[in-house]
This record gives structure tokens, C-alpha cells and sequence, in this order.
């Protein structure tokens, strides 16, 4: 199944049968575990004999756990739903020209598409970074009781006043903010230093700043829209890359599904993209 995306309804049905095999009605509560740890009980539509279903919209990205129960008979069926937040480096426009997509190609398909372009988007930033915007809340900083340059756990940052605050994760612990000008800010490298010139202390800390990349380079793009269309290649025909499939294409086909590696071509691009002390 294709990926589910934040703001999408969601239909979670569940079907009673009896031992025979045939339906029959009892009472049934479905809980929602959402990715925060709350739930929720909405309201169950009974359709026919034996057939309920829930409509859920989705609002956080993470992983949902539905959990039908029914009483009279007593049974219960758990499952899972993995919700993503869209982020791409390119648009699906340009997309579907670089790869072909036909005009024909039916709607599960193109929320395919999308969930192999978040993935590629994934893939770009273990190499360069973070390329589109996101804002990191109180995300933890390892490191001993003392030390003067601080990495951030994600970079480059948009700015020198992306970085919101610092704070040991200790009791009583001290607190720096960008308000009070208690920064120096590396945006590339995602590093920081005290105006003070004195080390950060009570370690291990806490930030929250926004990282990513407030131009994506034409570099960066090319090499995504080539590894989506590497990435594709088992939605295309077997063979399709080649007039008459060899056993290189035969061996590629088979070995999609067992890794993926970035394509060297790529790579290539986005070598000279790459920031220091990302890896």
C-alpha cells in the first residue's frame, strides 16, 4: 500500500462472523492509538450484519494503531497505519516528465509515486542535509558536562537565527536563546558557540531550531529526479530500460528488492553538496 499522508481520510472496517462462518452483530468500540500516545474512540457506523467501519482523518504524522474489540461475541483485530507528511525536494510535475509517467496511470499509482519521492527526499538528506524545511522541538544533544562548540543533530540550518534555544536536560539547568544574543551560528555546518566565549555546560542539552536549505541547487534536484526514476523501475515494464533485456537488466530487476544503493551518477551530483560533519 502506498504511503498515507496527513490530512487524508482513512477507512478502517471491521467484519464479525460467527463459527459457521456467518455474519452476526454484537457490540463493537474501535480505539485509536495515535502517534503521541492519546486516544480516541470515534463513533462506529454499522453497516449490515456483521459490517462495521470507522472514517478517520488523520492530523499527525507517525504511526496510528486501530484496535477493534467486540463483546457478545468477544474478539479483537489490531492494526497499524504508518501516516507520512509530504516533503519532496522536486515537484510531482516534474517528476512524471523525467520518469514518463503515462497520462493513463491510475490514481494508486501516482500516491505511489509520492511515497517513493518522500523516500528519495529521505535519501538526498542522509547525503546532504536537510533540504526542506523543518523545525527540530527539544531534540537531544549527547555530549559530557562541558563543551565549547555544540553540533546540532541536523543541518544545514536556514540562518544565523534558526537556532531558538539550548538548555541542559538536567534539573535546574542552564538556558541560552537566540532572544538574549547568546549565539555564534554556523548555518552550513549546523555548529554553535556562546557569544561569551565560555563553554556550554551540564551537558547533555536540548535544542530546538529549523534546519534545511532556502535554495535547492539545481545539483540537488537533477539528482533526485534521477534517482526517482531509478527507483521506478518496477512500475515500468520488465525490460523497459533496454530495447532487449540482457542479464545486467535481468540482475538489476532482481536486486531492487533486496537494497538500493544511490546511483553513481547521482552520487556524483550530490558529492559536492555534501556539509561538514554530516556523516
Amino acid at each position: 500500500m502506498a504511503a498515507i499522508e496527513t490530512g487524508e481520510s482513512y477507512t478502517s472496517t471491521f467484519i464479525l462472523t460467527d463459527v459457521n462462518g456467518a455474519f452476526i452483530d454484537a457490540t463493537v468500540v474501535l480505539t485509536i492509538t495515535l502517534p503521541n500516545g492519546t486516544t480516541v474512540t470515534p463513533s462506529v457506523t454499522h453497516d449490515s450484519l456483521g459490517h462495521y467501519h470507522v472514517d478517520y482523518t488523520f492530523t499527525l504524522e507517525g504511526l496510528y494503531k486501530f484496535q477493534w474489540v467486540s463483546t457478545g461475541p468477544s474478539t479483537s483485530k489490531t492494526d497499524y497505519v504508518p501516516v507520512a507528511t509530504f516533503r519532496s525536494i522536486v515537484s510531482i510535475d516534474d517528476v512524471k516528465a523525467f520518469i514518463n509517467y503515462g497520462t493513463s496511470t491510475s490514481n494508486e499509482k501516482e500516491s505511489l509515486l509520492r511515497q517513493v519521492m518522500m523516500s528519495v527526499t529521505e535519501l538526498i538528506e542522509e547525503v546532504v542535509g536537510i533540504c526542506v524545511t523543518k523545525t527540530f522541538t527539544n531534540e537531544r544533544i549527547s555530549g559530557g558536562y562541558t563543551v565549547r562548540v555544540l553540533k546540532l543533530p541536523h543541518g544545514p540550518l536556514l540562518s544565523e537565527t534558526s537556532l531558538t534555544s539550548i538548555s541542559s536536560v538536567r534539573q535546574n539547568g542552564p538556558t541560552w536563546t537566540q532572544a538574549n544574543g547568546d549565539f555564534i551560528v554556523y548555518p552550513d555546518s549546523a555548529t554553535v558557540e556562546l557569544e561569551n566565549n565560555q563553554p556550554f555546560y551540564y551537558g547533555p542539552w536540548k535544542a530546538t531550531y529549523t534546519a534545511g536549505r532556502a535554495v535547492i541547487s539545481q545539483k540537488i534536484q537533477l539528482a533526485a529526479l534521477e534517482i526517482c526514476y531509478d527507483m521506478w523501475a518496477t512500475q515500468r515494464p520488465y525490460g523497459a530500460d533496454q530495447l532487449e533485456p540482457g542479464p545486467s537488466e535481468t540482475a538489476n530487476w532482481e536486486n531492487l528488492v533486496n537494497a538500493y544503493k544511490i546511483p553513481p551518477h547521482a552520487m556524483a551530483l550530490l558529492s559536492g553538496e555534501e556539509r561538514p560533519g554530516f556523516h
